[in-house]
């Protein structure tokens, strides 16, 4: 019972990992070859930093630190909420 949040968690860190790859990929169709760059290394950072929790995540749940795990499980959350901020200030 105590695993449920960390598991939660993790599910939408993955998801919006997905989500931010899904729309850079839909983004980058007409987009320049300096804008592809950017988009290729925010997509690799983004998945960098997605798999990363993920494996932590799942480490901490195994080792016993429930609420270390949710945390850790929602930090890709707030990595694809900033990546496509940081985006959009650069299109601005």
């Amino acid at each position: 019972m105590h695993l449920i949040l960390p598991i939660l968690n993790t599910i939408v860190g993955c998801f919006a990992t997905v989500i931010v790859l899904v729309l850079l990929l839909a983004g980058s169709a007409n987009s320049s070859p300096k804008q592809w760059k950017q988009m290729k290394a925010s997509m690799i950072i983004v998945s960098i930093f997605g798999a990363s929790g993920l494996i932590v995540a799942i480490w901490l749940m195994v080792v016993g630190k429930p609420m270390p795990a949710a945390v850790v499980g929602v930090l890709p959350l707030a990595a694809s909420i900033t990546t496509l901020l940081v985006l959009h200030r650069l299109q601005s």
